[in-house]
C-alpha cells in the first residue's frame, strides 16, 4: 500500500570502504519517518546491481549480490531520521555496484495507543 512508501523515506544510499579491509563494503542509508505514527518495525530488501551509470543500455540490471531480506526492529518517531548500516563481506571495495533498497513492510504504532498496524508496498 502507498502508506509504507509515503511514511518511510529511504535516502543517501551509499557504499563505503571500511578501513583496512579490501574484501568488504559498508552499505549506509538514512530512513526517515515522514508519517504521523511511530514506525515500529521495517522489513526491507537489499540487492547490489551492476553499476551501469557510465553507459546506456536497455538490458535489465544484473544482480551482483542479493536480494537480502532484513527485518529491523526499532522505534522511529515522526519526523525522525535514523542511519542504517550493513557490513557486506566478500565484496571488493572497488566493486562497480549500485545498491537497491525496497521496503517490503512497515509496522506502525499509532500515538493514540491503538494496536500496531502493517502496510506493504
Amino acid at each position: 500500500m502507498g502508506i509504507a512508501q509515503s511514511a518511510l523515506k529511504i535516502a543517501k544510499i551509499r557504499l563505503e570502504s571500511p578501513p583496512q579491509d579490501e574484501t568488504s563494503v559498508v552499505l549506509r542509508f538514512d530512513m526517515s519517518n515522514a508519517g504521523s505514527d511511530t514506525v515500529r518495525d521495517v522489513i526491507f530488501q537489499i540487492s547490489l546491481v551492476e553499476d551501469l551509470s557510465r553507459g546506456t543500455t536497455k538490458d535489465p540490471e544484473r544482480v551482483v549480490a542479493g536480494p537480502f531480506t532484513i527485518e529491523a526492529k526499532f522505534d522511529l518517531e515522526p519526523a525522525d531520521t535514523a542511519e542504517y548500516e550493513a557490513f557486506l563481506r566478500n565484496l571488493p571495495a572497488d566493486c562497480r555496484c549500485a545498491p537497491r533498497i525496497r521496503v517490503l513492510a512497515v509496522r506502525f504504532f499509532a500515538d493514540s495507543g491503538a494496536h500496531p498496524s502493517s502496510a506493504c508496498d
